[in-house]
């Protein structure tokens, strides 16, 4: 079945990065890894949902207008998703890998939680959403580079 799903994930999902502003981050800025899953017909995402939910994945289905969203965005549920699928990832494999490997463990850390490690984290999730988007975000490195410009350290 991971598989199948793995090829679902892969023939029309949005694995992401989203940053917005929080009044609860100590920045004023949040950064979620998401993955979602958009269609109009249910069958689709009801059976991704049963697969996650088999592997103690916690997604939600919302409705969109004429369609149905299934959405990750717990960091736990979005990391285990990403490592049960990623040895058959074709098209989001890289997109996987820089998530796991780059986005999540800075957030684990906590370097984003510091001007200069946010920037830094937010150079990984540009990459993320350079792979998957056609479009330049609004809060992306060169947004906070001259936020932030006099209080960045230098080099």
């Amino acid at each position: 079945m991971g598989l199948y799903v793995a090829g679902v994930i892969d023939g029309g999902s949005a694995i992401t990065v989203v940053v917005g502003k929080d009044s609860k981050a100590r920045l004023g800025y949040h950064i979620t890894p998401t993955i979602s899953l958009r269609r109009r017909n249910p069958a689709i995402l009801q059976v991704i949902d049963e697969w996650a939910t088999e592997h103690g994945i916690r997604g939600s289905i919302i409705e969109k207008n004429d369609s149905l969203e299934w959405k990750l965005q717990s960091r736990d549920d979005v990391r285990e998703f990403l490592e049960l699928l990623e040895p058959y990832l074709i098209v989001h494999d890289n997109t996987a890998q820089l998530i796991l490997n780059e986005v999540l463990p800075r957030l684990d850390e906590g370097t984003h939680r510091t001007k200069d490690g946010f920037l830094e984290t937010i150079e990984y999730a540009d990459m993320v959403r350079e792979a998957t988007s056609g479009s330049t975000p609004k809060y992306n490195a060169e947004y906070f580079e001259e936020l932030w410009s006099e209080e960045l350290s230098s080099g």
